[in-house]
């Protein structure tokens, strides 16, 4: 994300709880555990990690961790706040309390906003997402499990929520893992012996 760019274009990467974790754990805790519950063992393998290794965070480029640290919480324009998870309504925008900023779920009756402007955030997933309310609207599809990706369309000149909603489909993460399991020589030997499966079985990924 840090090396894109297009002419006429400006990319703006918020920072979230993910990043804040993976920053946290490489640069801080003395653990790993908290990160690899959280997505964690998937960037170390992005990185040259080989699966069943022990983690190893000294692998991720301390550029990578510099760029990091200095995402901005949120972007602000005239009508709208971005952010990953959301914000107090009773603080001024500068003197919002991190955490919050990158780990707050909106009850579900609250129509969100900060004074005049709309508040644009994710964080809480919905699988029936987008939720839309009068003064805030969440992105949050749950999209790593069921594929669908939304992406909201704005106007700077058009106050209040998205104008449209493009959505990207992907294939939805049971789907993969059935097939993964399909393909695995356990299933081809089930299949091919039709060995019946034992009663109280539970199936471990």
């Amino acid at each position: 994300m840090a090396g894109l760019g297009r002419d006429g274009w400006r990319l703006i990467c918020l920072k979230g709880n993910h990043e804040d974790i993976m920053w946290q754990t490489c640069r801080r805790l003395p653990d790993v555990d908290w990160w690899l519950t959280n997505g964690g063992g998937a960037t170390l393998i992005s990185y040259g990690q080989q699966l069943g290794d022990q983690a190893d965070v000294t692998i991720v480029p301390a550029p990578h961790l510099d760029w990091i640290k200095q995402l901005p919480l949120m972007y602000v324009d005239r009508h709208r706040i971005f952010v990953h998870a959301g914000i107090d309504p009773n603080c001024p925008l500068d003197e919002q309390d991190v955490e919050n900023v990158i780990w707050k779920i909106y009850p579900d009756a609250d129509d969100g906003g900060h004074g005049q402007r709309h508040v644009v955030h994710g964080h809480h997933q919905h699988a029936h997402g987008p939720i839309f309310k009068k003064n805030r609207t969440n992105l949050d599809t749950l999209a790593w499990y069921t594929g669908r990706l939304a992406i909201g369309v704005f106007d700077d000149a058009t106050p209040g929520g998205p104008i449209e909603v493009l959505e990207v489909n992907g294939e939805p993460f049971e789907e993969i893992l059935s097939s993964r399991w399909s393909m695995s020589p356990l299933a081809t030997k089930r299949r091919a012996d039709e060995v019946e499966q034992p009663r109280g079985f539970t199936r471990q990924f």
